[in-house]
């Protein structure tokens, strides 16, 4: 196929969602390119652009950036022939990175996973003390000040998405839980 071939049979949006499996809604998804707290690539049939970079991609240029790779094997990767090429080694060295992109990416949302378990449940365990607690005890006066403090850290991360979880939130969800049985 050639490449005029390929931009006519390939969907920009099969291209993003199914290759890189990112979320599209509404023709919207966040700009793999920089760190995106909200969508700002705006995602057509052919082609995608993105607001915050103020860049537009076709399919080439995509698979281009997203792989680190030259036009080349951007249209091997999309069915593309050249009669003199090694399409099977070129083939597998993208697909070798884009399954690694995709393992780090499963790493990375499991841990986001057990950090807002983590902070969930401190912040439950808060909420418990302050009930089982008699009011102005000190240990009563801790899980008030720690709920509040929990309350802050879910909001600061989960929410406003202005806060990294860090070593710090990380203690103190342990002490939380440690206090729970003394």
């Amino acid at each position: 196929m050639t490449s005029e071939e390929i931009k006519e049979s390939v969907n920009m949006s099969d291209v993003i969602s199914g290759m890189y499996h990112i979320s599209i809604k509404n023709r919207m998804c966040c700009c793999p390119f920089h760190d995106d707290r909200t969508p700002s690539m705006r995602v057509h049939e052919k082609s995608a652009y993105c607001f915050t970079c103020a860049k537009q991609w076709d399919v080439f240029s995509f698979i281009q950036d997203m792989d680190g790779v030259g036009f080349k094997d951007a249209f091997i990767t999309l069915g593309g022939t050249y009669e003199h090429s090694d399409n099977k080694a070129v083939e597998f060295g993208i697909r070798t990175k884009r399954e690694i992109r995709k393992a780090e990416l499963e790493r990375a949302m499991k841990e986001n996973k057990r950090r807002f378990k983590e902070v969930s449940h401190a912040l439950m365990v808060c909420e418990i003390g302050c009930d089982v607690h008699e009011p102005y005890s000190d240990e009563w006066c801790f899980y008030i000040n720690a709920r509040e403090y929990m309350r802050y850290v879910f909001d600061a991360i989960y929410i406003d998405g202005s806060e990294e979880y860090d070593l710090d939130v990380h203690r103190k969800c342990r002490d939380i839980e440690a206090r729970r049985f003394q």
